[in-house]
């Protein structure tokens, strides 16, 4: 049977690994697909292309949190957090040298800098979020 290793070196069976790396999968290939469209359909208004872009990355760095931490809020860490944004950071290079390829798209480093910072925040915001869920109550 298929089984995934974790950095603790036990495995995962196959459905908590499709649980814990599914969502980041998904949103990966979600991403990659956008990006293969000449034009996508315009943001409401006043929403600009680094907002979007922005919103995108900070979501797909929010799942590979979950995926890095094992699918477990008591697994976040700050390592985990550096490398979600590390992660969506990379990918958000490849995502640009991509678009330099489909025609009426462009590679521009001031959305991957959006891509970048969104994902920052998203993974601080949660790793805050997961560290009150977590803190121990004073009853």
């Amino acid at each position: 049977m298929l089984s995934a290793p974790q950095s603790d070196g036990r495995t995962l069976a196959p459905q908590h690994w499709l649980w814990t790396w599914g969502p980041a999968l998904f949103y990966a290939a979600t991403l990659f697909t956008l990006s293969s469209f000449s034009a996508l359909p315009s943001a409401p208004m006043g929403v600009t292309d680094k907002v979007e872009h922005f919103t995108a990355y900070g979501g797909f760095a929010l799942t590979l949190l979950w995926g890095i931490s094992g699918g477990r809020l008591s697994t976040v860490s700050w390592r985990a957090a550096l490398g979600a944004t590390a992660i969506a950071s990379l990918y958000g290079v490849t995502d640009e040298l991509h678009q330099y390829f489909v025609p009426g798209r462009s590679c521009d480093v001031h959305d991957w800098f959006a891509d970048t910072t969104g994902a920052a925040i998203a993974v601080i915001l949660g790793l805050a979020l997961t560290s009150l869920v977590r803190r121990p109550r004073a009853d």
